[in-house]
């Protein structure tokens, strides 16, 4: 089996319209993200679950070598800015890569199951 791989460039032109907007508000928009959690506001999440709500137990996905890799960097470097914590509890989501144009894989979290535990809520 072969694979063949290419690298290109991420594309850095915004469109005209999203360009404006991002200069006229240029001190709300960071070059780079700060390595903590943002301050306490002054509202709290809550999430209600349905009464007949139970956890899933689901094994973790297989990954490859590389993909184990980059899911180590992702979560050691989460786990290192404090932004998320290790847990023993029974409610987690599975997390999986997708690839990017810099061959770096951006986690997602698997919420279908979580969308059915949870009530309706009309926006």
């Amino acid at each position: 089996m072969i694979i063949v791989t290419t690298k290109t460039e991420p594309q850095q032109k915004l469109h005209p319209l999203v360009a404006r907007v991002v200069d006229e508000f240029r001190d709300v928009f960071p070059d780079k993200l700060p390595n903590t959690l943002p301050p306490p506001r002054g509202i709290e999440f809550d999430l209600t679950m349905k009464p007949d709500a139970r956890p899933q137990h689901r094994p973790p996905f297989r990954l490859s070598k590389v993909e184990a890799g980059s899911l180590d960097t992702f979560v050691d470097d989460l786990l290192q800015k404090g932004w998320i914590e290790l847990s023993n509890r029974d409610w987690v989501s599975n997390i999986f890569g997708v690839p990017k144009r810099s061959d770096d894989g951006q986690m997602l979290s698997l919420r279908e199951w979580l969308r059915t535990a949870t009530p309706d809520t009309p926006i």
